[in-house]
Formats: C-alpha cells, sequence, structure tokens
C-alpha cells in the first residue's frame, strides 16, 4: 500500500472520478442492453398473447355454436338455429383471424383444418334443419292428424258394442285403443330424445 501513497492527490482525484464514469458507463450499457432484450420480450410477449387471444375466441364461438345446436335440437325454434349460425360464423371468422396473427406454417395448417371442419359443421347443421322441418311436418300433417282419428273411431266401435252388448268387440277395441295411446307416447318420447328403447316400443 506504500505505493499508493506515492500518489499524487490530483492523479487519485482524477483516477476516482474515471473509474466511476467507467462503472457509469458500464451500467448504463448494461441498462440500455437489458431494455432493448426486455422490448424484444414485451413483443414476443405480445404476439403470443394476440395467437392466444384469437385461439380462445375460436374455442368459445365453437363452444356457443354446440350450445346453439343442443338448444335448436331440443327447441327446434328458428331463434335457436340463428344463433348457431351466428356463432357458427364468428367461429369460422375467429379462425380466419387465428392463421393471420401467427406465423407457424405448422400452426396455420391445423387452422386451416379447424376452418374447413368448422365449415363442413355449418352445413350439416343445415342439413340437420332441414330434417328437423320435415320431422315436424310429418308431425304436424300425420302423426297428429291420423292419431286422435284412430281414436275416436275405436271410440265408437267401443261404444257401440257397449250399446249392442258385444262385451269381446268393446274389449279388443279398448285394448287397441290401449295400444294406440301407447305407440303414440313412444312416437312422441322417440322425438323427443330418439331413445332406441322407445323406438322398439312403437
Amino acid at each position: 500500500m506504500n505505493w499508493l501513497n506515492d500518489i499524487r492527490i490530483r492523479t487519485k482525484t482524477f483516477g476516482g472520478f474515471g473509474l466511476v464514469l467507467t462503472l457509469l458507463v458500464l451500467i448504463g450499457g448494461i441498462a440500455i442492453y437489458e431494455l432493448l432484450r426486455g422490448s424484444d420480450t414485451f413483443q414476443t410477449y405480445r404476439e403470443l398473447a394476440r395467437q392466444s387471444n384469437a385461439l380462445t375466441a375460436v374455442g368459445t364461438h365453437m363452444r356457443d355454436t354446440r350450445l346453439g345446436v343442443k338448444d335448436f335440437i331440443i327447441r327446434g325454434d328458428q331463434e335457436s338455429a340463428q344463433r348457431v349460425r351466428l356463432a357458427q360464423k364468428e367461429a369460422v371468422e375467429a379462425a380466419a383471424l387465428a392463421m393471420g396473427v401467427n406465423d407457424d406454417a405448422e400452426k396455420n395448417e391445423r387452422l386451416s383444418s379447424i376452418k374447413t371442419a368448422l365449415e363442413g359443421y355449418e352445413e350439416a347443421f343445415e342439413k340437420v334443419v332441414d330434417f328437423r322441418a320435415q320431422r315436424d311436418a310429418l308431425v304436424n300433417t300425420q302423426l297428429n292428424v291420423l292419431g286422435p282419428q284412430i281414436r275416436e273411431k275405436l271410440t265408437v266401435i267401443m261404444e257401440t258394442a257397449a250399446r249392442d252388448g258385444d262385451s269381446v268387440a268393446a274389449y279388443r277395441a279398448g285394448v287397441t285403443q290401449q295400444h294406440l295411446m301407447l305407440a303414440r307416447f313412444y312416437v312422441q318420447k322417440y322425438l323427443v330424445d330418439n331413445a332406441e328403447t322407445a323406438f322398439e316400443r312403437v
């Protein structure tokens, strides 16, 4: 430490300032480097967040589509069908948007197949709507008309047989009417839940 005493005060002072300035420049350089690196990290995070939001939108709209289809199957109303169509359109648009914010070719290929599947889902739903319209027409013009007519004719047969004292005819008409009522019941049950057991009971 004797050599430190040999250095002049002026040199020590300027050397100290120089050392402090060198340290400040070094710290400033490190800070600038880290800020630039943080900016790149934030940019990457921003891109990932946009991609994630776009994919979440696809999933959300597809969920809404499926819920709307469920409601349409239960109710068969046009309001549910319109909800499905709107959610379906938004799901396809969200898939296209997700492809636009994504740079990865493999992910874009998957998104393209999802978009194609969504469009296929839309076409299949329109077929369901058509089948539902056919089903409703058959129910309203055939089942709901013929069922009461047959029941009324069986009632007339039962009343006539009772007046004539023909207990065998009255009994058979009653049994037939019971089977008719059960058949109508299981037809309605099948139309609601499409259970194979109800179909077999008809």
